[in-house]
Parts: C-alpha cells; structure tokens; sequence
C-alpha cells in the first residue's frame, strides 16, 4: 500500500512516534452525546491513562479517560465551541498557578506541565455541551468517552495526578502523583 505518513507511538511518551503504511492503521469513530459531533482518528491513541486531575475532574464531571493523539490522525466534524483561554475575559476556574497537563515546548521541544487557565483550548459541542477534546498544543487529549471502543475497549496504561484522587482503584496500574517524566512530571509513584 501506499505509505500515508499515519503516526505510530513507540513508547509512553506521546511524542515518540513513527510512520506506518495505511494497512497498518487503526481507524476509531467516536461522536458527542447527540451525534451533532463526529470524529475520527487514523490510529489508536498513543497514551491511554485515566486522570484525576482537578482540571479533569471539572471539564469532564469525573475523573478522565485521557486518549492522547498527534493532531494531524483527527478529523472532528460538526459544530464545536471553541473555550479559549487566550480571549479577553475567559477564565476555566481553576486555581491560580495549578499545573495539570503535558504539552510540548515549540522552543525546546521538551514535555512541560502547563496551566489549564492560559494554555489548553477545550472544545465542547454546540448542540448538547459534551466534552469533546482539549489541545494541549502539539498534542490532543480526546475525552475517552466519546470513543466507540469495539472489543478492545479502553486500556489504560497509567494513572496521572494519583495524589488528586477522590476515588481510589486497585487495580494494579502506576499511579503517578503527578506525571511521567516523559510528560514533564516527577515520575514519583504513589500506593494504591
């Protein structure tokens, strides 16, 4: 087949990828809660984790399936509204300074934390409010939950921001405190 420059990931870091040819692909469909929002993806995230971030906690009404993709595998389609911290007056809510997600330095090209209040752009649908994704800027977090998982289903890797957990799991997974370094985080691990 011809070769269609599709991203794989090599590793946990969202940012170690490599090109694959078409047939090696892995297309997931997903769309909002009344379908006004579609979206497709050209391969399986490269990071599934599951996030108990304050940030997370409030966009998503829960903890979140995180599902980290490069930007150029996604196709979203429908009316989207587009919450921008750089707009005169926006403001998440969040606590002033609080770091909660991995983005890219363009600069540097390392992964650092960033602050949800100046730097993640949330999309949600126009038509029934759904979380649909947050650009962390060199790197998409698609809410998991849109996803039409088929049999594989979600399967979470890690989790990030343990230390923040309202809800506790066993189930055998790195619980991060914060973040891996790979995401710019302490790598420091805490118990289940």
């Amino acid at each position: 087949g011809r070769d269609t420059k599709t991203l794989r990931n090599n590793s946990h870091n969202p940012f170690s990828v490599s090109i694959m040819s078409e047939e090696d692909s892995v297309v997931m469909n997903g769309q909002c809660y009344c379908g006004a929002v579609k979206l497709k993806a050209t391969v399986r995230p490269t990071v599934q984790a599951i996030c108990h971030c304050t940030a997370c906690r409030r966009f998503g009404g829960s903890l979140v399936f995180v599902t980290l993709f490069p930007p150029e595998t996604l196709t979203v389609t429908g009316d989207v509204i587009v919450n921008d911290p750089k707009k005169e007056g926006f403001h998440m809510g969040y606590p002033e300074g609080e770091t909660v997600g991995p983005v890219k330095d363009e600069e540097d090209g390392k992964t650092k934390l960033y602050q949800p209040c100046g730097f993640s752009i949330r999309k949600t649908c126009k038509a029934c409010h759904s979380n649909i994704l947050n650009d962390h800027g060199g790197i998409v977090d698609v809410n998991g939950g849109v996803w039409n998982w088929g049999s594989e289903g979600f399967q979470p890797s890690f989790h990030l921001n343990y230390e923040s957990a309202v809800l506790k799991m066993k189930d055998g997974l790195p619980k991060y405190k914060d973040f891996p370094t790979d995401f710019g985080g302490s790598n420091e691990l805490v118990e289940e």
